[in-house]
Parts: C-alpha cells; structure tokens; sequence
C-alpha cells in the first residue's frame, strides 16, 4: 500500500496549503505520475477521492500531467529516454541509474480563497 502513503502526503500537503491560505475549499491539484512509479492513474483518483473525504479538498479536480523515464549511463555519461531494456541506449553499457519518472508528487494547487469578513 505504498501508494497509500504517497496519495495521503498529496492530499495533506494540499489540505495544509489551503489552511494557510484560508481556502474553503481546494478547486484542482495537479499532479505529477512518473512512467516507472507503482501509481497508477486510476489508483491515484480512487485513493485521492477516498482520503480527500469531508475535506476541503473532496471535489478537488485532479489534473495528471505523466513524466518519461530517463537514464543516465556511468560510463558513457549519457542521458536518454528510458527504454524497456536495462542498457544505455547509446553505449549499450549495463551501469545505469534511473534519473527521471520514478516519482510522484504535487506539482501545484489551485484554491478557492475565503469569503471575506
């Protein structure tokens, strides 16, 4: 259920966001989903509307918005698109490190601010 934790940490640090500003309510969170996280598209709207209940940020509209995968080879000190092959792409070494689409995080917030006094 790790998806859980990195769902929650979303919804609270938007929930936190909107208690600093004095929002209602949040109107939309975007969010970034890189292609080699263990999120899901669906798991995250499912997770997202199930935490955010009786919150202000319940009817939040959630945007994606999906991140590649990169590599980057040690020995030739490429940095490319990630492929289904453990490789660099332009040496064929194996020594790489995954440097980008492993995450997902909240990449911004929209919210409603509050009525006046």
């Amino acid at each position: 259920m790790h998806e859980v934790s990195i769902i929650r940490g979303i919804v609270n640090t938007a929930l936190e966001t909107a208690e600093q500003h004095g929002a209602d309510r949040v109107a939309r969170v975007s969010v970034v989903l890189g292609d080699f996280t263990h999120v899901t598209e669906e798991a995250l709207r499912f997770h997202f509307e199930v935490l955010s209940k009786g919150t202000a940020v319940e009817h939040a509209e959630v945007t994606i918005r999906r991140e590649n995968g990169s590599v980057t080879c040690w020995d030739c000190g490429g940095q490319n698109p990630a492929t289904t092959e453990p490789v660099c792409p332009v040496c064929g070494s194996v020594r790489i490190e995954l440097t980008g689409g492993d995450q997902c995080y909240l990449e911004s917030i929209d919210i409603d601010e509050a009525d006046g006094p």
